[in-house]
């Protein structure tokens, strides 16, 4: 009787997960039919305003089921006002911003009616991430980008989640129509947005790359392939779904590392160092 009464169980779970998986699959034939590429789907550890406007976003407001109806994201020209962080005053004061996809820049003005921007700042190397923690707003979101080979930060937020939310969806969108202009065959991939970038130089200059992770090291995923890659200023670590794919990426690394380094390669490293 016990036995039957466990099978009995197993077989109502799995009905459940089942269920569970037409179901998912149901509602994103549904109300996934237009969803544009770039547009983030939120991950399990995402901020809060990230999951309500998906929530919101694909149930309530329906903005991927008509292809006739264009959201904001989508829009050639984005601007409007964003609370932004002063650099010298720690205060959050109202600026204007202004995205245009036709040459790729974000700008940000003081007031209404200035015409020369604060800052210009290429999309391509920018990279939004949302850190209500860091700003102190549940709407926070930091922009990451490059100046003169420095890093640079610009906090924001706005009161209004969908507002900020789409801004972070408005600049993927006019990243990713840049990047398919630049790897037309790299297009379609479905999240090409670089997060940083490791310069390889020769290993008589410090590089090397080996199969495993350091000792005591556990991988945080499924992927079990570790490979270790040290460079001049830090170590890289990184994990490959299987053995196959750890050895192409040990060959292909190695290489590089076994290659003598051009003029423009040493032009290269200089300037990643300095950024």
């Amino acid at each position: 009787m016990f036995f039957r009464s466990r099978e009995t169980r197993r077989a109502r779970t799995a009905g459940r997960s089942t269920l569970a998986e037409n179901g998912n699959a149901a509602a994103k034939a549904k109300y996934e039919v237009v969803m544009p590429i770039y547009y983030y789907r939120p991950r399990r550890n995402d901020c809060q305003v990230l999951k309500e406007e998906w929530v919101k976003a694909k149930y309530e407001r329906q903005e991927f089921v008509d292809p006739m109806k264009k959201q904001s994201y989508q829009e050639e020209v984005r601007e409007g006002w964003l609370m932004k962080l002063g650099r010298d005053n720690g205060l959050f004061l109202k600026r204007k911003f202004v995205l245009r996809e036709k040459d790729g820049k974000l700008k940000y003005y003081p007031k209404e009616d200035e015409k020369d921007p604060k800052a210009v700042i290429n999309v391509e190397t920018m990279n939004p991430t949302f850190q209500p923690e860091k700003i102190g707003h549940r709407n926070g979101l930091q922009i990451t980008y490059q100046k003169e080979h420095r890093t640079r930060n610009l906090f924001l937020y706005h009161e209004d989640g969908k507002e900020i939310v789409d801004w972070f969806n408005t600049i993927r969108a006019v990243q990713f129509k840049w990047l398919k202009l630049a790897f037309p065959a790299e297009g379609d991939q479905e999240d090409a947005f670089p997060k940083g970038e490791v310069f390889l130089g020769h290993k008589d200059n410090g590089y090397s790359a080996g199969l495993g992770l350091p000792k005591g090291t556990e991988s945080n995923g499924a992927w079990k392939h570790g490979i270790t890659l040290d460079t001049p200023k830090r170590c890289y670590l990184f994990t490959c779904e299987s053995e196959g794919d750890q050895k192409d990426w040990l060959d292909h690394f190695n290489a590089i590392i076994n290659t003598a380094m051009s003029p423009h390669d040493y032009a290269q490293e200089s300037l990643l160092k300095h950024k």
